[in-house]
């Protein structure tokens, strides 16, 4: 029986995208997310992710087709060091989503609740004194200690997707599920700014600001170790010996001539997969 699971995550990018993982690693991009926590659907959260798939090189055809023909295929062992983890995908009507909707939506009020009661407390008490009920220091921890677990809640909710719904991507209604997502997601105690989470729509789609939010999470990036890569994927023939040369060219004073045939010989194109499996 064969397996439905790959020993290998993939990304999908562009050419230039490509280029700068192997040189670089991975940097986390925002990605404005329509998360499965409301009735009606219309909670986004902007979320800092690395997104893979787990999906055999013979089902990736329509996968690739959206995200792009240039990849980059990691193992499982190091994507299991890296800290990736599946997404939990979502059915709207499920019990499961209703008690995650709950815990989120109620959990995300009486935090914000908390808060507003101990900076009123602490602005009270920094024009008397004398009237504060409890100590500056004790509210200025409980404080970030309420912060800290509100966005516990967003790490959660930054693993979930909708089993189904509409892919800006492709312009459709489609099944998530089918794309068996990984992802990547910084802890929110690296983040220098968490506002850029709740990014709107129009923000988000302003390139400047965009930008701006990205470069503020660059800190947070993904390394990879060239023996961890599986595969290359370029998009056809042509393009293999362009390849070996920017291996070449990236890794020449970092690694011997032995790891860069390794690599080299790890090269596939998208044409292969399109036509051969």
């Amino acid at each position: 029986m064969s397996n439905i699971s790959s020993n290998t995550v993939f990304h999908f990018t562009n050419w230039g995208n490509l280029l700068s993982i192997l040189k670089e690693g991975f940097y986390p991009r925002y990605s404005l997310e329509n998360l499965p926590v409301s009735t009606d659907g219309n909670v986004k959260l902007a979320i800092p992710m690395v997104s893979f798939c787990d999906i055999p090189l013979s089902q990736i055809k329509e996968h690739v087709k959206t995200y792009g023909s240039y990849g980059i295929g990691m193992t499982k062992k190091w994507a299991n060091k890296a800290g990736l983890n599946p997404v939990l995908y979502l059915r709207g009507k499920s019990e499961l989503n209703n008690k995650i909707q709950t815990v989120f939506v109620d959990g995300r009020k009486f935090n914000m609740a908390l808060v507003e009661r101990y900076q009123t407390e602490l602005e009270s008490m920094s024009k008397n004194p004398s009237e504060g009920l409890l100590s500056k220091e004790y509210l200025t921890k409980m404080t970030k200690e309420i912060i800290s677990n509100m966005f516990s809640l967003f790490t959660l909710i930054s693993y979930t997707k909708k089993y189904k719904g509409f892919s800006e991507k492709r312009k459709k209604k489609i099944c998530f599920y089918d794309e068996r997502e990984w992802r990547y997601v910084p802890d929110h105690k690296k983040l220098s700014d968490i506002k850029c989470m709740f990014l709107s729509k129009e923000e988000f789609q302003d390139k400047h600001t965009l930008s701006e939010a990205n470069s503020r999470i660059e800190n947070t990036k993904l390394n990879i170790v060239m023996k961890d890569i599986n595969y290359i994927i370029v998009k056809n023939d042509s393009e293999i010996l362009t390849m070996i040369k920017e291996l070449e060219n990236i890794k020449k004073n970092k690694h011997t001539g032995k790891m860069i045939k390794k690599l080299t010989s790890r090269i596939i194109t998208y044409q292969q997969i399109k036509n051969d499996l």
